[in-house]
């Protein structure tokens, strides 16, 4: 299997931020006792502050793997005791580089109790910078994948629903750096691109392995709705919308082979998928513990043992 691509480049104000320092409980953790930051960053990447990525750290330690200091630790430091957007101005605010990757946060719905499987920025490095690229550079918000796509989907255009142009949703799986297979929907946007992606006849038996870039964008827009009166006055309504899309604007030339052993065999996705059922059954069966736990309802957790065992023959349609 290839060394997969998955790289975010993330410039901009620190808007606000949600990061704490913390202990280490578990006393099974070799890193028992010891101080690291979570939290969540966000980042204004244009000049107005409607543009704002929010990045995740999960665990971010002092020192690195070789026992030197970790930058990327001082620098969130910094940040939590620095000036940001929402408190003290957009020109008093620190301006940061964050290097990331696209991941995937799965929990269960409270709502109908399903699996929810969210897109988010995971965080790696952080460098505070003194200047930042030009909004039009597009580099201030920029993402490269491998995506290996099962399913593509045309959006028409509905005004009613504030969709002024068709688009296109691609659906297919990413890897983070543990080679971990991560579902996720892209946007199209491209009139070509979306032309070229149709006639590619791209299906769950017929996967097509693509490199892709583009933008990150997690935008909030205000919508003015107006409904004419047959007499009297209009009634205007006023609402604000808020989109997280991650825009694919360039793909490579040629597909990567996929089945190549190079690339990414058949056995070595099936194995992958297996892995992502067995996730998902620990992560329901985790809820439901905790659920039964607070007395919210009288459920009974479900075994990893449950997950079906998919065979490489069975294998001819990937569904994740």
């Amino acid at each position: 299997m290839k060394n997969m691509i998955n790289e975010e480049i993330i410039q901009g104000r620190v808007f606000s931020c949600d990061l704490a320092e913390k202990v280490v409980k578990n006393e099974k953790s070799n890193d028992f006792g010891k101080n690291y930051i979570n939290g969540k960053l966000n980042i204004a990447i244009d000049e107005d502050g409607l543009n704002v990525i929010p990045v995740d750290f999960i665990y971010v330690k002092p020192e690195t793997a070789k026992g030197n200091p970790n930058r990327t630790y001082a620098a969130l430091k910094q940040i939590m005791n620095g000036k940001t957007w929402e408190t003290d101005g957009k020109d008093e605010a620190l301006k940061v580089k964050v290097t990331a990757s696209l991941g995937v946060n799965d929990f269960v719905s409270r709502n109908d109790n399903k699996i929810v499987s969210a897109k988010v920025n995971s965080g790696s490095f952080v460098n505070i910078i003194s200047s930042l690229p030009s909004v039009e550079s597009n580099e201030r918000n920029k993402f490269t994948v491998d995506i290996l796509i099962t399913k593509t989907t045309r959006i028409e255009a509905d005004p009613e629903k504030h969709i002024d142009k068709d688009y296109m949703k691609i659906h297919g799986a990413v890897f983070d750096f543990r080679k971990t297979l991560m579902p996720v929907d892209l946007i199209v946007r491209n009139e070509n691109g979306i032309d070229s992606f149709e006639s590619m006849d791209i299906s769950n038996s017929n996967p097509v392995f693509l490199k892709v870039w583009g933008q990150i964008n997690c935008e909030t827009k205000e919508i003015v709705k107006e409904e004419e009166s047959s007499w009297g006055e209009n009634c205007v309504t006023t609402f604000t919308s808020s989109s997280k899309e991650w825009v694919v604007t360039g793909v490579s030339a040629l597909p990567y082979e996929f089945g190549d052993e190079a690339v990414l065999t058949v056995e070595e996705l099936t194995k992958l998928t297996q892995d992502r059922e067995i996730h998902l059954a620990e992560v329901q069966k985790n809820h439901e513990e905790w659920v039964n736990k607070n007395n919210l309802n009288n459920i009974v957790p479900k075994s990893i043992d449950d997950v079906p065992e998919i065979s490489v023959s069975a294998a001819t349609e990937f569904k994740f």
